[in-house]
């Protein structure tokens, strides 16, 4: 039998105060990932205009506009993918921007769904169904022919043919004055224009790439997805395609168990939040744009691939943990106890016990990440990605945690722990001197 909602709202409460107020150390997370690189894209300085500029068509407080703009997409999306060229570049970061506006809506007190639950799914359906579409998931053909366009120039090609062999056969006959057959030939022209045309427009619409077709979304930040849709379905094979839509519908089924959790106001087992919280961090999402980034076409098989898996697996994990340990102190300040550290302090009964806990999780992570890396590497992979693919592909998980800036500074309100683009450094590691120190004084 559930308890009563005020009796749960209360345990949060609880929990919430007998973490404010102490003090942890939190071990320096540097050395970790000292190996994991930190480059900037160098179009980092020309990205910034055009965020700000995608920001201001999307949102309209002022306010809220501002923070967002602090809050630096360009550097997040340039250190990710600090080798994308720009056109690439844009479109992730439009995507990092799509993911975390799109979320607002249901997880931001303002939240147009926040509280409203009903609402809120039948917003994660209009969602899904308009990436589908963006992303012509379900339009491709059937037909043997690997290219769809090309099966549908079929009857110009036949049309041209017939033009060319009655204008050759005209000109060897001689029978027709030299104005006659070229009046002839740009009648036949005509003809194939027509043709050309309606070939290219049923190829479109067969490739899922006829934008028209796409209704413009009930909400502008959904329909936001639309360019981004464009750009994948040009540069990404249908497989690749899937893989894409698969890691987003993942990411907003997992928003609907994390607001049922949310608005029952009961605090969630360890198990719970990791159920949610490896689709929520939208992490699985940025992988599977790694090819894009790069410009790989090849696609790798995450379902029937254990080591590819695994890496992908392990990337998500060490940016939760690492993401949930920084930033504690702007969490309880905030009074959200929905993240990691909080939740091990409700099983453990120490905030310490709780850090010094996800902290081991994260160094198990780091090793299996390592592991996996090292054999997929050396074995191969079941995809059809190249070893220079994966060793890409490798880099870009490893880039996903860039150690540029201490932390990854997070823009939301209450209950926000989605990875956003870091800004300032809100909450520093503990290096060993001052770890020393602050134990010094404790026995002091």
């Amino acid at each position: 039998m559930s308890q009563p909602q005020d009796v749960m709202m209360e345990d949060r409460k609880q929990l919430l105060d007998s973490i404010r107020g102490q003090r942890v150390l939190i071990p320096n997370l540097r050395p970790l990932f000292s190996s994991w690189g930190n480059q900037i894209n160098p179009n980092y300085q020309k990205l910034i205009p055009v965020v700000n500029q995608k920001l201001e068509s999307l949102v309209q407080n002022e306010k809220r506009l501002k923070k967002l703009k602090t809050a630096d997409f360009a550097l997040f999306a340039s250190s990710w993918w600090p080798t994308a060229q720009f056109n690439e570049l844009q479109i992730v970061t439009f995507l990092a921007i799509w993911l975390f506006l799109w979320d607002d809506e249901l997880d931001e007190p303002t939240g147009v769904h926040s509280d409203n639950f009903q609402a809120a799914q039948a917003y994660r359906k209009e969602t899904l169904e308009f990436i589908r579409r963006s992303l012509g998931i379900g339009l491709e053909t059937t037909s043997p022919i690997a290219n769809p366009i090309f099966k549908s120039f079929s009857n110009a090609a036949g049309q041209l043919l017939t033009v060319y062999n009655r204008s050759k056969k005209l000109l060897v006959m001689g029978s027709l004055e030299h104005s006659l057959i070229s009046t002839t030939i740009l009648g036949g022209l005509r003809v194939i224009e027509g043709y050309v045309r309606f070939a290219v427009d049923t190829g479109k619409r067969i490739c899922g790439l006829d934008h028209d077709t796409l209704p413009t979304a009930s909400d502008p930040i959904t329909d936001s997805f639309r360019v981004i849709g464009n750009q994948l379905r040009v540069s990404y094979t249908i497989e690749q395609r899937q893989m894409v839509f698969e890691e987003l519908k993942y990411y907003i089924h997992t928003t609907q168990t994390e607001q049922e959790i949310k608005l029952s106001g009961r605090i969630p087992s360890v198990k719970e939040y990791w159920k949610a919280r490896m689709g929520t961090s939208a992490v699985g999402v940025c992988e599977a744009v790694v090819e894009y980034a790069h410009k790989i076409r090849a696609s790798r098989d995450v379902t029937h691939d254990p080591l590819m898996k695994a890496l992908c697996d392990e990337t998500n994990i060490i940016v939760v943990i690492a993401n949930d340990m920084l930033s504690l102190k702007k969490e309880i300040a905030l009074g959200c106890i929905d993240s990691l550290v909080p939740l091990y302090c409700a099983q453990l009964g120490s905030i310490q016990a709780a850090i010094d806990a996800a902290y081991t999780d994260l160094l198990a992570s780091v090793d299996r990440f390592e592991s996996a890396a090292e054999e997929l590497l050396s074995l191969g992979s079941t995809s059809t990605m190249s070893k220079a693919e994966l060793q890409i592909f490798v880099r870009g998980c490893r880039e996903c945690w860039s150690l540029h800036r201490e932390i990854w500074f997070r823009i939301r309100e209450p209950g926000k722990r989605k990875l956003l683009p870091p800004a300032m450094n809100i909450y520093e590691s503990r290096s060993t001197r001052e770890r020393t120190r602050m134990e010094n004084e404790t026995r002091g």
